[in-house]
């Protein structure tokens, strides 16, 4: 079992990013357990398991690592679960990636001149160019 304390920090001492990664660790502590186990054995505990993951990803800014070791969750969930039991994780997991997806997207139209769309198909244009003879 893995839990944090219902204020949501480890320690009155601890800073943000300090919970962040020990919470990180947990997840990866977790995904490691699920991984070494017999197919099923934690099928039981999959409202828990989905929850404890939903609340990762519902802090109130996204952390890469905590992002990375939930989708490293579902990942060990999905290889160690039959399909019947991992169906409640997929809207889940459909919406962090389009969450992330567009995150990514973001980033790349903020990006510089050479990642802008238009900039592209003319590069493209070019390259094309540069290879006929």
């Amino acid at each position: 079992r893995v839990s944090l304390a219902q204020s949501g920090s480890l320690s009155i001492f601890s800073s943000r990013e300090q919970e962040y990664e020990q919470r990180a660790q947990l997840l990866k502590r977790l995904a490691f357990v699920i991984f070494c186990s017999e197919i099923d054995q934690y099928h039981k505990y999959m409202p828990e398991i989905q929850e404890r993951l939903a609340d990762s990803l519902r802090l109130p800014q996204v952390v890469p690592s905590i992002q990375a070791q939930v989708f490293l969750c579902f990942s060990v969930l999905l290889l160690r679960m039959s399909p019947q039991h991992v169906t409640s994780l997929w809207p889940i997991i459909i919406s962090e990636m389009v969450q992330v997806f567009l995150h990514i997207e973001q980033e790349l139209s903020t990006d510089t001149e050479e990642f802008r769309i238009k900039d592209i198909s003319e590069q493209l244009l070019e390259l094309s160019n540069q290879k006929e003879p």
